[in-house]
């Protein structure tokens, strides 16, 4: 499969475990390893690493530069795919147009105080409601398409740098009319600078069409979108030529998950009000105080954002810590599926810290109704706050302020918020010590931003 093709494992981020089976896996598929980066014909870089600091050494003599999923597609699907999507593209060099650069200061040795960080560069020390599509709507759609087709291939890379950039442009509040304009915005890069200023001269990004509007970007959203499919399974089912839902329930062997999520990927895919959101919301409550009078509910996740229309709905249940976590959603649980509310599971008590979660499907009763994703978090009362902030969302926000905690030598969960962390590289060496956290103000607090209210951290 892999003749002639002469493989360079850059080391970044890519562990010599992995490293070792990607070579024998190259090796058996007659494929060779070479040992330097100029004798290669393709270089396989880690996808969660850094590309934009990645030498740019590794493209002299032009050779394919590509993500690790493309390698594993390759081996899984026993044929060679096309790279385009995978391309690892040579970082831009930015030159100072100022003046050279001073002699380098570690900020690790002068301490991560509020002077050494540029907290605008972080969505959470902004408020997502000033924000606004209207400006830059034919901007903003095109890009939108990239970041969900780029998704639904299992590209999460390419996807999270379109939805930085998304972001970056909604909070930017103005009009773009220059490349200028768009470059000095954190987050966007020149390529991403360039697509911006394609759509406002033509009205479109011709990668949208090349990419976006094909049977196979058409039939990966599709299987995408099956609950408990992912998009590796969705590229696997494309290959062996399924095409429509109706190919996966007669030709293909479904988990019990992915059974549920085609039996109701209709309804799952319809929106809902807030009103049935906080109808379901209230059916759970009134179990949970029948279990225990001493627990509290709270509806997170779109819903808490201020969304109009809800996709699912999130509950987290908080109990007092003397209370078994398991226990608790157990006996909700029991009482929910007696009833009929509960009428399927997805995901059962699955253990997180001194957290359970539960995700199911849910259908109130009653005509016209349909079903519904429900999920349930129990939380003990002491990780009240850091659960209700990371079930809330959203999950760019959610990613900005734990960036923002590492920064200032932090680590942020939805467990606690940690001081003191010391780190090595991204790998934690000692996890400091855990700071007091009543409220998600106090998070704020610790973190020295400004208090943002749910409505205003929907990024």
């Amino acid at each position: 499969m892999f003749k002639s093709m002469k493989f360079y494992f850059h080391t970044a981020k890519l562990s010599r475990t992995r490293q070792n089976l990607f070579a024998t896996q190259v090796t058996k598929h007659g494929g060779q390893v070479v040992s330097s980066s100029e004798l290669a014909t393709h270089i396989i870089v880690e996808e969660t690493s850094d590309h934009s600091s990645l030498p740019v050494s590794l493209w002299a003599g032009d050779p394919s530069v590509v993500g690790t999923l493309w390698l594993s597609q390759c081996l899984k699907s026993h044929t060679v795919l096309d790279q385009q999507l995978y391309i690892v593209n040579k970082p831009v060099q930015k030159r100072s147009s100022v003046s050279p650069d001073p002699p380098f200061t570690s900020k690790k040795q002068a301490g991560n105080t509020s002077s050494d960080i540029d907290i605008q560069k972080y969505a959470c020390s902004q408020s997502s409601s000033a924000s606004s599509d209207s400006c830059n709507a034919a901007v903003l759609s095109q890009l939108k398409r990239l970041a969900e087709t780029y998704r639904a291939r299992g590209d999460q890379w390419r996807a999270h740098g379109y939805e930085k950039a998304i972001s970056a442009i909604r909070r930017h509040g103005k009009e773009i009319i220059s490349y200028e304009e768009v470059a000095s915005l954190e987050g966007v890069g020149a390529k991403m600078a360039s697509k911006v200023m394609e759509v406002i001269s033509t009205g479109k990004i011709r990668k949208v069409q090349e990419l976006c509007e094909t049977e196979q970007s058409r039939v990966l959203d599709l299987f995408s979108n099956v609950w408990g499919a992912g998009p590796s399974t969705a590229n696997a089912w494309y290959i062996k030529g399924h095409r429509t839902l109706n190919d996966l329930i007669e030709k293909e062997t479904l988990t019990k998950q992915q059974q549920i999520g085609v039996k109701y990927y209709k309804e799952f895919s319809e929106r809902m009000s807030r009103s049935e959101v906080e109808e379901i919301g209230r059916k759970v409550t009134e179990v949970a105080l029948q279990v225990d009078a001493s627990l509290a509910t709270v509806l997170c996740g779109s819903y808490r954002r201020g969304k109009v229309t809800c996709g699912d709905v999130d509950v987290v249940v908080i109990k007092p810590d003397r209370l078994n976590s398991k226990t608790v959603l157990t006996s909700i649980l029991a009482k929910l599926k007696e009833s009929g509310f509960i009428t399927d599971d997805l995901v059962s008590l699955e253990k997180n810290g001194n957290q359970r979660k539960y995700l199911g499907v849910c259908k109130l009763p009653g005509d016209n109704r349909i079903h519904r994703r429900l999920d349930i978090f129990v939380v003990p009362e002491s990780e009240t706050a850091c659960a209700i902030m990371h079930y809330t969302g959203s999950a760019l926000f959610n990613r900005s302020i734990r960036q923002l905690a590492a920064k200032r030598d932090m680590h942020l969960s939805e467990h606690n918020l940690a001081a003191g962390v010391i780190r090595q590289g991204s790998e934690i060496q000692n996890r400091g010590h855990i700071l007091l956290t009543p409220t998600e103000a106090s998070i704020f607090k610790h973190l020295n931003l400004e208090y943002r209210p749910p409505e205003e951290r929907d990024h």
